[in-house]
């Protein structure tokens, strides 16, 4: 994970304009490709490690609401823009500034139905590429049977939720 850099006066995150700012060192790699079937194994292998990392985070995170029951410390915003690959593994996780607290089935569904969005012309991960994220998923966190249940169910919403292009 990439430290943040802080600005001269100490802070990691300055607003300027009604714009946050936060620097970060480079980090080589290419975006996610969701059309190899190693990158997309290895980005729901990696989803897990994340969900069961911030399971054991030791502190609360302020939120407006407590979290509900059931909710863990998740990500909220894994897709393709946000990984960079290169020499055949993950090189880093962007984007953590939408962490939240929720089902980890519920953050689960919802990377698997935006896995291959970028920045525009955004389209639902294509079934095949969401199962085998899935399935890469529980080689190593394995879904309790209640969440299993609830994955298909949570993917529809995920699904319906966006106004996709034609």
């Amino acid at each position: 994970m990439s430290m943040p850099q802080a600005a001269r006066d100490g802070r990691v995150q300055v607003e300027v304009d009604g714009f946050s700012l936060g620097l970060q060192r480079v980090v080589d790699g290419e975006l996610l490709d969701i059309t190899d079937p190693v990158q997309v194994g290895a980005a729901g292998e990696m989803v897990a490690r994340v969900h069961a990392a911030m399971a054991e985070y030791p502190e609360r995170v302020p939120t407006d609401e407590p979290p509900a029951p059931g909710a863990q410390l998740v990500g909220n915003d894994f897709r393709s823009a946000n990984i960079l690959w290169a020499r055949g593994r993950i090189a880093a996780v962007l984007d953590l500034e939408e962490t939240t607290y929720r089902r980890r089935v519920d953050d689960l569904a919802q990377a698997a139905v935006l896995l291959g969005t970028r920045y525009r012309d955004w389209r639902p991960t294509p079934a095949d590429v969401r199962k085998a994220f899935v399935a890469a998923y529980e080689s190593v966190l394995p879904l309790a049977q209640d969440d299993a249940g609830a994955l298909d169910d949570s993917i529809e919403a995920q699904l319906g939720r966006i106004s996709w292009p034609g």
